[in-house]
Order: structure tokens, then sequence, then C-alpha cells
């Protein structure tokens, strides 16, 4: 299972580099001109790891088996010149304004693969925006939760983690994975704690969170959203998990 990480970025090369490298057994290895076309076919539910901006696969889910009396018809259509029928229908197909830059359709089992292909941030992130978090609700989430301490952040994505049976990544590619995948800001403030001024911070700031309000003083209104998300975390240790 954990080579389908570690292969994805071979098989990136496969599809669309111009030269392969061949490293034959006791011999230099040197490299060919790529003319592969490649197919997979498998019963797995994620046989590869597709990212959220795949441009390379195209994915087809197959129906489930048939009954016998229908690959009975396909046998005899392949015996009466249907390879052949096929091969021409498609040698017509009208290919106006596709190019080998054309992107491969977003269908619904890719869909699907990418979603089983999400690592534990952005699932977990799909999770808080949705209300699927236990104590954080969808009704004004993540607008009435963010912004916050990263650290609480991260707790909250640690404790998700435990329930969901994801691996937890360390603190540091976590905070990566929420400002270069999903849009958020880490900055470094001061806030009011309501026993005096605390920081600088790393302050996550989440799409969709509170603005400061025109007027208001930064370092107090701070203080405030970072105290309802503690509120919300502190609730959240208490409960089942």
């Amino acid at each position: 299972r954990s080579d389908l990480y570690h292969v994805k970025n071979k098989l990136k090369a496969f599809i669309t580099g111009d030269q392969i490298r061949i490293n034959p057994k006791n011999m230099a290895a040197y490299y060919e001109a790529n003319h592969v076309n490649m197919v997979f076919l498998s019963n797995e539910a994620m046989p590869v790891v597709l990212e959220e901006d795949d441009r390379r696969h195209a994915i087809i889910w197959t129906p489930a088996k048939l009954t016998p009396e229908f690959y009975a018809k396909v046998k005899a259509e392949i015996d009466a010149g249907g390879a052949q029928a096929l091969y021409d229908y498609l040698l017509q197909v009208d290919l106006t304004g596709f190019t080998n830059a054309t992107l491969p359709p977003m269908t619904a089992a890719k869909q699907e693969l990418i979603n089983l292909s999400l690592d534990s941030p952005s699932k977990f992130v799909r999770a808080f925006e949705a209300g699927d978090v236990q104590g954080f609700p969808a009704k004004g989430c993540p607008a009435l939760l963010t912004p916050c301490l990263m650290s609480d952040l991260y707790a909250v994505y640690k404790l998700w983690c435990a329930t969901t049976n994801e691996r937890a990544l360390p603190l540091p590619r976590f905070s990566n994975a929420i400002t270069r995948k999903h849009g958020g800001q880490v900055l470094r403030k001061r806030y009011d704690s309501g026993a005096g001024t605390k920081g600088p911070s790393s302050v996550c700031y989440l799409p969709g969170g509170k603005a400061l309000p025109a007027g208001d003083n930064e370092v107090y209104w701070l203080g405030e959203r970072i105290d309802v998300f503690q509120r919300a975390l502190k609730d959240l240790r208490g409960g089942a998990i």
C-alpha cells in the first residue's frame, strides 16, 4: 500500500515524459524515446494515487459482470468482424480540438479515486468545512471558528485522525498543507488572552473565516476569536474522543 505513494511520480514520467531510462542488468543505463501508451486494469478500489489537480489519468469504472448470454453475443460479434468494425469507427471519430495537451475527462470514478487519494490534512479540511468534525458544527464553520492558533487547529486535526484511523502528519507538514493546498494563511500575530497580550504566535486564517471588523483593535479581536476556538476544542477533548 505504501508503494502507491512511492511510485506515483515514476508513473508520471512514464505517462508524459519524452524519454524512458533503461537500466539493464550488468550494463550501463541509457535512455530511449518514450512511445509508451499505458492502460491499468485493476479490481482495487485505489489502484493508483491521484492528486486533486491530476492531468494524466482517464479513469473508467466498469460495470459488474453481466450474464453469460451477453458475453456470448459479444463473442459472436467479435467473430463476425466486430473488432475491425470498432477500429473503423474509432478512425472516424471527430477529434477536432483534441491535442496532446487536452485534459482527460473528469468522470465520477476519477473524482472518487481522487477523494480516496487525499492526504489526511485535505480530508480533515473537507470534514471541518462540512461540519463533520465533532464539536464544530457546519453552521458558521469555519467562519465562526477562525482565525485560530495553528497549534489549536492542529490539535483538532490530531483528535480527528485518531477517530478516523488517518495518519496524522507532523505540525510543519500540516501547516504547509493548509497554506499551499487549501488557501489558508499563517501569520505571526499578537493577541489578548484576557490575562495580557501574548505572542507573536502562529495564527491561521482559513478561507471563509471571519475578517477583522472595521475599527476593531486586532489584538483584542484575535483574542476573542482564539478564545471561541479554544472553548470548542475544550468541549471536544471533554467529549467522546
